[in-house]
């Protein structure tokens, strides 16, 4: 079955060189006079992204904090947006629980809403796009050996869990669940360490790591990999879940992989989660780490 990463390539030839991403990072980055511009585009649809039992009111902040990440992943802040929103006719009343999420996401992360467009049809989708500015483009290809490893985000294996609970009929609690779902955060606080690379995790942390392994050409050696929450262990032991499949292969977690310099300390709120190596892959104890994760077409997690 074909997946993202072939259906991303069949794009590449048509990339214009002036983005100075490529195709296959999450963003797009243009030179400006006085620095880069970095945007993207995030789409969220109804009928394969929205657990049940999760507002719309979530629906339209996660969208958001969605796209922002992959901004805040290359070393902008996110400034602005504008977003496309289709809907079923008979639901237009909704319009405004949804509208009312944008603006928290927007408020709190002060993201400037400039607009959009609003369209009919026969599922709920919603397209945002957000832009900003940096003087320092951080791409997932600058990676070197001897380099550390950190994770910046919710407790590792959280999201992954609530997502079982939530789409998998793991047991747990469904409301813990829906309200680790349906409120992530953005991690601005990057933007202040100066990352030699970094990636936002939304394909599950192993599939971001190979990612980046792949991009700098080099190895990823892990450690430190502990479930970050009491929540996360018991939905772990009472569905008989290995902790590194929780934390290794969820999905949607909007956390930030990114690496630094042997000497620099850790940064405040970061985990330190690895090391970089020679060896192309990512590797935990003398094993390989599988490389998968969440991807829309082949539809796993």
């Amino acid at each position: 079955m074909r997946d993202e990463d072939e259906f991303t390539s069949w794009v590449a030839p048509l990339i214009h060189p002036s983005n100075l991403l490529g195709h296959d990072e999450d963003a797009v980055a243009v030179k400006m006079d006085d620095g880069f511009l970095v945007l993207n585009i995030d789409g969220w649809v109804e009928s394969t992204d929205r657990p049940t039992g999760m507002s719309l009111y979530s629906c339209g902040y996660r969208a958001v904090i969605n796209a922002a990440s992959d901004i805040v992943a290359k070393g902008a802040s996110p400034e602005s947006m504008i977003i496309s929103m289709s809907i079923p006719k008979f639901r237009s009343s909704e319009i405004i629980e949804i509208i009312e999420g944008f603006s928290k996401a927007a408020d709190e992360y002060e993201i400037a809403y400039l607009g959009g467009d609003m369209n009919t049809s026969n599922d709920l989708v919603i397209d945002v796009t957000i832009w900003g500015k940096t003087s320092r483009l951080v791409k997932r290809s600058g990676a070197q050996v001897g380099e550390k490893v950190y994770w910046l985000g919710p407790p590792l294996g959280e999201m992954a869990a609530a997502l079982g609970v939530l789409t998998k009929d793991w047991k747990g609690d469904q409301d813990t669940a829906l309200e680790i779902f349906s409120n992530p955060e953005l991690y601005p606080d990057i933007l202040e360490y100066n990352p030699t690379s970094a990636i936002d995790c939304s394909d599950g942390l192993a599939r971001s790591l190979h990612f980046l392994s792949r991009k700098s050409q080099v190895g990823i050696e892990l450690h430190n990999l502990e479930l970050g929450s009491d929540w996360a262990r018991d939905v772990s032991k009472v569905n008989k879940i290995k902790d590194t499949d929780l934390i290794l292969y969820g999905g949607e977690e909007l956390g930030i992989i990114f690496t630094l310099p042997e000497t620099e300390k850790r940064p405040v709120g970061a985990i330190e989660v690895g090391s970089i190596a020679a060896k192309i892959g990512v590797h935990m104890q003398n094993n390989d780490i599988e490389n998968r994760g969440w991807d829309h077409f082949l539809e796993t997690k």
